[in-house]
């Protein structure tokens, strides 16, 4: 098999009365999904769209959400995902970027964009697809692993945010990748406490419904009792869900450890994790396998780590999963040796094809023997564990020497795991070192972090040019659609509102 909904209809013939999907309380099985699927990918051919056209959807129901995005998909559409509650500025710029042939939508999210906006959409609407179960059957679209089959936009950490080309082959094969490494089955029932239009919680909706399993997902936003009571109420065996999540839900221990006996199946990604909260969390769910994964929209999930058999390790980012292929490259391109620091570089079935509409910046991160350039840097250890230091473009140079975020970061939340961090790199107001790091945080236990304590904390551990510089306290750190700190609007907001001056 090839295509994802092969995928689908295959786990549908084998486990057609089964739940497929919980949604709400409201349930589908297996056959119900099948035919839905079906169904609403006729009623996209019905109005017109042929194979190779970009279909946007936008939908806050996820249930039909998901069987959009698979009904565009399974009739050689390729689809576009929106995310729920995304501003209007970048709903236009999705549309105006990928052209789409029509928009997949309901009366209510359309009714939720402003009038402006309505004058620049110039692509076909489609409102309240709503098909009945009984259609005819017809005959499948002869598609292959290499057909495009998805565009997702980056979150724009780095820049403007980029349409990542996935195809059929890359879906699959980042699916059967995780469900190798955890150990899914078809007795999963998982809570996907995640956006689903991003790679993470689109991923996880792949990985429960290929092996046979039950998804289970709730309306509304996401917050660390509704996710206890959602996973006690429809007696959840697994969860998926950011770092940040996980920090909401400890403050809630009591209750979650409540759900901690029933877990068998967690995955965590997207950003950093104290390795203290790591060994916290195994113990609160003594029967999960725990992992937590790297990898970019453009390589979902290049490399596992288990949480008790990769104990000594949580430190690190894992090991390259199934069929992945991880080197650490110098600035000539050169493979460096074990220990050495570079850019992460990876190759494997489930890298992207390119970026829509930028064959330069293509060519630039995708090489012409499979390997793409992440711009992250980090190394790998004897054992092939890799170790993340951030991004490229995010180490700070303090007077010649090259400064982490991640690894300062790292040494401050083993001190304070319950204070949300991010440093980032600043133009030193004496003019004298180039870039000086400056932590900014956010706690909610009312914990206040002095640049002096956090010095005579951090000594032995760090040298001294990586200890912060200056110290400020938020309301809150600014965030991508998938929970990844926005670094640059932090220094636009430090540089912007002229506290450096007054505090260095």
């Amino acid at each position: 098999m090839e295509t994802v909904h092969q995928y689908l209809f295959e786990s549908a013939r084998r486990h057609a009365d089964r739940t497929a999907l919980i949604y709400d309380g409201s349930e589908l099985r297996y056959a119900q999904m099948a035919e839905r699927i079906r169904a609403i990918g006729d009623l996209l051919s019905d109005a017109g769209l042929r194979k190779g056209d970009r279909v946007a959807i936008l939908l806050a129901d996820k249930r039909r959400f998901i069987l959009s995005v698979f009904a565009a998909m399974s009739r050689g559409l390729v689809a576009v995902p929106i995310p729920q509650g995304t501003t209007a500025a970048v709903v236009e710029s999705v549309l105006l970027d990928c052209e789409p042939a029509a928009l997949v939508t309901s009366a209510q999210d359309l009714s939720d964009l402003p009038a402006s906006l309505h004058q620049q959409i110039r692509c076909r609407l489609l409102v309240d697809l709503d098909p009945p179960f009984a259609l005819p059957a017809r005959t499948e679209l002869p598609l292959d692993g290499d057909d495009l089959a998805l565009i997702l936009y980056t979150s724009g950490t780095t820049g403007p945010r980029k349409g990542v080309l996935l195809t059929h082959r890359n879906l699959v094969q980042s699916t059967l990748n995780t469900n190798a490494f955890m150990r899914v089955n078809e007795g999963i029932r998982e809570l996907v406490a995640l956006p689903l239009a991003h790679s993470f919680g689109f991923g996880r909706t792949r990985s429960v419904l290929f092996a046979g399993g039950t998804l289970v997902l709730t309306s509304g936003p996401l917050n660390p009792l509704a996710i206890i009571q959602a996973a006690l109420l429809h007696r959840c065996n697994g969860l998926s869900t950011v770092p940040a999540g996980i920090a909401q839900m400890m403050r809630l221990e009591a209750l979650m450890r409540r759900i901690g006996p029933q877990m068998r199946f967690v995955e965590l990604g997207s950003s950093p994790m104290p390795a203290d909260r790591k060994r916290r969390l195994a113990e609160i769910f003594p029967w999960a396998r725990i992992c937590m994964h790297y990898g970019l929209t453009e390589a979902s999930r290049s490399t596992f780590l288990d949480f008790r058999a990769d104990r000594d390790r949580l430190e690190t980012v894992g090991r390259a999963a199934p069929s992945v292929e991880i080197a650490v490259r110098d600035e000539r391109g050169g493979v460096v040796a074990a220990g050495s620091s570079g850019e992460i570089s990876i190759r494997g079935p489930h890298v992207a094809r390119g970026y829509w509409k930028d064959p330069a910046l293509s060519r630039a991160r995708f090489t012409e023997d499979g390997w793409f350039r992440t711009g992250d840097f980090g190394f790998l250890d004897n054992d092939g564990y890799l170790y993340l230091l951030g991004r490229r473009d995010d180490v700070i140079n303090v007077g010649g020497h090259k400064v982490t975020p991640l690894e300062v970061e790292s040494a401050i939340r083993e001190i304070h795991p319950d204070v949300d961090v991010c440093v980032v790199g600043v133009p030193d107001p004496a003019g004298i070192q180039g870039e000086v790091p400056v932590l900014c945080y956010v706690s909610n236990a009312g914990r206040t972090l002095e640049v002096d304590e956090l010095a005579h904390a951090l000594s032995g551990r760090l040298h001294d040019d990586h200890l912060p510089r200056a110290v400020y306290r938020l309301d809150r750190l600014p965030r991508s659609d998938g929970d990844k700190v926005l670094r640059r609007e932090l220094r636009k907001l430090l540089i912007g509102e002229g506290l450096l001056e007054a505090a260095i």
